[in-house]
């Protein structure tokens, strides 16, 4: 199966949906990241942006290619942002950031559409389902998964803390500085 059959079958699952955003980053990661050339002038990879952001455009969101060209980046209104930027607005509610863990919970059990996700939690899903996957951390939404569950289930105060750790220390979280350093340590910010 080429890409764009692939494509086809990636926009054949619930629009904006987790299995779709997963279906896209797996795309990503076979015909740009680990590509020859890592994707550079690739037309694959124009290819998946125009689809990705063919879905994205409903939400306001679009995906561009990052720092790396083989790096897919998540944009609202022009710009993209950092995890701990995200995490600030998911824990600025008295909850500590629980009712934002409880509804993007529902995004990834289809129970939810992304469109009733706070405009942090949009960018958050398809990051963490679209551009983590594609990045090559496949296991990201699981992980996510869990670490959501925690954090729905938790005090405000403990939310919090574990969304800020979620941001400084998940390994896909890290920032590019973080990434090439050695030995990393999550409190070097």
């Amino acid at each position: 199966m080429g890409i764009q059959e692939l494509i086809q079958e990636a926009e054949k699952k619930p629009a904006r949906g987790p299995e779709q955003m997963v279906a896209y980053g797996r795309i990503w990661l076979g015909y740009v990241k680990m590509a020859d050339g890592s994707g550079v002038g690739n037309g694959d990879r124009k290819l998946i942006l125009d689809a990705v952001n063919a879905q994205l455009k409903a939400v306001s969101l679009s995906v561009t290619p990052g720092f790396q060209p083989y790096e897919p980046i998540v944009r609202a209104s022009g710009r993209a942002r950092k995890y701990v930027a995200l995490v600030a607005d998911l824990t600025k509610g008295a909850d500590g950031g629980v009712g934002e863990a409880k509804a993007i919970l529902k995004w990834m059990t289809a129970e939810a559409d992304i469109t009733t996700l706070s405009q942090a939690a949009k960018e958050f899903v398809v990051i963490t389902h679209f551009t983590e996957v594609g990045r090559g951390f496949t296991d990201a939404p699981s992980d996510i998964y869990r670490l959501l569950q925690e954090i729905a289930a938790s005090t405000p105060a403990t939310a919090k803390t574990k969304w800020t750790t979620l941001a400084a220390t998940w390994v896909p979280a890290t920032t590019y500085a973080q990434d090439v350093k050695a030995d990393y340590d999550p409190n070097d910010t």
